[in-house]
């Protein structure tokens, strides 16, 4: 497969494998985000196990990697279900711009996101956060955008009751969140940054998402998808000090319609035999359910994944 999508060396991480391997361009958000090591993970492996050599082009969110593979100019990524419906649909954050040569390739695991802060705030719930310097925006990150939006209105906020400070995503939030500059900052639970955020702050602690019946409500007005998972403490995810209810979403494998039978088929073969593997490259690996990867996600199947599902006699799960 001829990879088609200009991408500036420095920016771009290509995966070690043979002359003859096919080239897979696969988008993810910049380094430092969970979406980018989980996804070099999958692309390592895939290698290793299948010969795929895959292009990791960090860009940003769905919005920015959703369009060049609509068109055939990037191959696969990974997202959230919801923010690949918006896309195939065009809405919301895609409003008038459907992406209807979107197919999904495969179900992962669910990923939760909540607001962080030093652990010595005095900063408690995010109740608490009225007034605070909080990040805004998100120009170049529209999903973690939705997600935060989802978070502030469980709690009856909207951006204008903070000292907002604009932001183009979660990494650049993470930055000022280190210098000082923001009271909080907003990003995956367990993600590598995390940990060095912690490290360079005197460790974090994540704020409880909202639960009432009434909060999970506004909530699902920006996140339809998404519903609350209590986490527990793990060496993994810093900053659950103690059961902790965060906002939970699915992430998905998806891709162009133009993507070979011959990709796809590498690519679930991997999820499906190497489970072990992924979770050594990328623990977050470890959550998912290599026998479950065929789920109703909204948006199409590309047919190379139906073909590979049935072949290994892998039921579809609603």
């Amino acid at each position: 497969m001829k990879f088609r999508y200009l991408v500036i060396p420095l920016a771009a991480m290509l995966v070690a494998g043979s002359a003859s391997a096919q080239t897979v361009s696969f988008g993810t958000s910049p380094q430092g985000a969970a979406n980018n090591a989980l996804s070099s993970a999958l692309g390592k492996v895939a290698n290793e196990q299948q010969g795929l050599k895959i292009r990791i082009v960090p860009m940003g969110g769905t919005e920015q990697y959703g369009p060049p593979i609509n068109d055939g100019r990037m191959d696969v990524a990974i997202a959230s279900s919801t923010d690949v419906q918006f896309a195939y649909d065009g809405t919301v954050t895609f409003k008038g711009r459907p992406q209807k040569n979107l197919r999904s390739i495969a179900s992962l695991y669910a990923f939760q996101v909540a607001f962080l802060v030093p652990v010595k705030s005095k900063i408690k719930s995010i109740k608490d956060l009225k007034g605070k310097r909080v990040p805004i925006k998100f120009s170049n990150h529209k999903a973690a955008h939705r997600h935060y939006l989802a978070a502030i209105a469980a709690a009856g906020f909207t951006e204008n009751d903070f000292d907002g400070v604009p932001v183009a995503h979660v990494v650049t939030a993470a930055k000022d969140f280190v210098q000082g500059k923001l009271d909080v900052t907003w990003f995956a639970v367990g993600a590598g940054k995390v940990k060095e955020m912690a490290a360079q702050v005197g460790g974090i602690r994540y704020l409880p998402a909202e639960t009432s019946p009434e909060a999970l409500k506004r909530m699902r007005k920006y996140a339809p998808a998404a519903y609350i998972e209590i986490m527990k403490p793990r060496k993994s995810a810093p900053g659950i000090a103690g059961p902790t209810p965060v906002i939970t979403e699915t992430y998905m494998l998806f891709g162009g319609k133009h993507v070979s039978k011959d990709v796809v088929h590498k690519l679930l073969t991997t999820l499906h035999t190497s489970k072990a593997k992924l979770g050594k490259a990328f623990p977050r690996w470890n959550r998912y359910d290599p026998n479950k990867l065929w789920r109703k996600t909204g948006i199409p199947d590309h047919p190379a994944a139906v073909s590979w599902f049935k072949a290994n006699k892998m039921a579809q799960v609603e």
